[in-house]
């Protein structure tokens, strides 16, 4: 009976040992797992930690792009503005040329007509002399509107250049408020 006691004490033992063996090796596959996962987790902190650095140069990018854009759109508008007040002022300048040019011409024909010609022909030359100054008038006042229409697309074309800024802020403010 001893005997069979010893032996069943025996397989007992084996078994106990065999169950610590494998509570060891469970609790150092727990402990590699921990391990992983730990690692992993600092991988995962690492790539995002790239990202948000990836996210914020590229924002700081579209920044700088966006302002450039904005700077370059008010540049070229005030270049615009510039030009079409050259423009206006050569306009103005031909107008007054070709109408002190003619006035002074139609006066130095009056003078002379006066001098050669009866009354009928001084009253034909001032005829003429009107219906010049009308016509010029009449083409002042068409250069005077083209001018105004110059304007007004000039006017359109900054506040859509506004618009666009404004469109832009508001769209790296989106993105900014999507960063943090």
């Amino acid at each position: 009976y001893m005997a069979k006691e010893a032996k069943r004490r025996a397989e007992l033992e084996f078994g106990v040992r065999s169950v610590r063996s494998e509570a060891d090796v469970v609790r150092r596959r727990e402990a590699e797992i921990d391990e992983q996962q730990a690692q992993a987790f600092a991988n995962i902190d690492d790539r995002l930690a790239v990202a948000r650095s990836e996210a914020r140069r590229e924002i700081e990018e579209l920044q700088r792009e966006a302002e450039a854009r904005v700077r370059a759109i008010e540049e070229k508008s005030r270049a615009d503005l510039a030009a079409v007040d050259a423009e206006f002022a050569q306009v103005a300048e031909k107008t007054r040329t070709a109408i002190a040019t003619e006035v002074s011409c139609r006066r130095d024909g009056m003078q002379a007509a006066d001098e050669r010609l009866a009354r009928e022909s001084d009253l034909r030359v001032r005829a003429k002399l009107g219906a010049t100054h009308t016509g010029l008038l009449e083409r002042r006042m068409d250069t005077v509107c083209k001018v105004r229409e110059t304007q007004a697309r000039e006017f359109a074309h900054e506040t859509q250049r506004l618009e666009t800024a404004a469109a832009a802020l508001a769209a790296l403010g989106c993105a900014t408020a999507e960063a943090h």
